[in-house]
This record gives structure tokens, sequence and C-alpha cells, in this order.
């Protein structure tokens, strides 16, 4: 009689227990309260709301503004921004999908050529430790480039035979003349 009613204790006392778990598991998980200063996201959905749009998801937190995608009351898709201290709207701007003028969106073709197939065999430089042969960059007309700057062009023969003007007198300043006479200046009219 015992053994009954210890197992009966035992069977009631599993079942409290079970039938209190399974409505807290069962429940919703509860929103983080919101950063003090921030307005919660509900009132931020309710002001967009009242302004005449319709969310079509939960306000996303950026920076210090919420950003909702809400249609209008035409249907048309719409980006709300919403200041998250003050509650303000501070800009709604129209979701526009890419035109047709920018062509559809692909990727673009490789810059020098299609690529090597590998079922080909690699061409004959290519050497498997990478430091094979270098590619010719410039072409052939072109002398080797050194690290000094270029010298200059010599003078065309029929420059060099003539000399300049400058060339045959030494290069002075012309000398100020001494006793330079002033200029003279009209008298001052009277007031």
């Amino acid at each position: 009689m015992k053994l009954r009613e210890v197992t009966a204790a035992a069977a009631l006392t599993a079942i409290f227990v079970f039938a209190a778990v399974a409505p807290a598991a069962a429940q919703a998980p509860q929103a983080l309260p919101p950063l003090p200063g921030f307005v919660p996201p509900y009132e931020i959905t309710r002001i967009v709301r009242s302004a005449g749009f319709d969310p079509l998801a939960p306000p996303l937190r950026e920076g210090a503004t919420y950003v909702v995608r809400a249609t209008d009351f035409r249907g048309i898709l719409m980006r709300v921004v919403v200041d998250g201290r003050s509650g303000a709207i501070r800009a709604v701007n129209r979701i526009v999908a890419a035109s047709a003028a920018y062509g559809p969106a692909e990727m673009l073709p490789p810059p020098y050529g299609a690529p090597p197939s590998y079922a080909e065999p690699a061409p004959p430089e290519f050497t498997p430790s990478g430091f094979g042969p270098a590619p010719a960059l410039l072409p052939a007309a072109h002398p080797a480039v050194s690290g000094f700057p270029p010298l200059p062009r010599p003078r065309p023969a029929e420059l060099a035979s003539r000399k300049t003007a400058g060339e045959s007198k030494p290069a002075t300043a012309p000398a100020a003349p001494a006793a330079a006479v002033p200029k003279k200046q009209p008298a001052p009219l009277p007031d």
C-alpha cells in the first residue's frame, strides 16, 4: 500500500512539473529592451503606420536611425528612415528596380582574352617553379631600360655651327644709370 502511494505521488509530481515546463517552452522569446535613449521598435512601426505607410518588415536599426521597408497608399515600395532618438521621420525614398538601360547583371569578359583550357598542355615557356623566362613586355625596337635618366639629344649640325648672340658676349646684367634724373611729380590740388 505504501509503495502505491509513493508511486502515485511521484507520478503526480512529474505531471505537474511537465505541465509547468511545457507552456514556458512554447512561449515566444521576449524582445530585448530598447537601448536607453532610443525609441522602441514597436513605436517606430506605429509612427510609420500613422504617417500613412504599411510596414512590410520590422524596423532595422542602423546607427542612430531605424530603416523600415513599407508601401504607401498606392502600393509603391518605399524606404522610410526614422530618427531612433526622437521618432521623427527623416527621409522617405521610393525603392526603384534597376532599369534595363543598365543591361543585365552578368559577369564581365576576362580582360586578357578567354581563359586557357585546362585540357590543353601548358605553353612551352611555362615552368612549374614559376621562375621561367619573363615575357617580353616591350617590343624589340625599344632600347633596354636603365636606372639613369636619358641624356639630351645632340644639337643638329646646322644649329651647332652658328653661334647665338648671347654666346658671343659674357652674360652680365645691364648696369643701371648712375645719375638718374627723378621725374617731376605734379603738385597736389588744394582742398
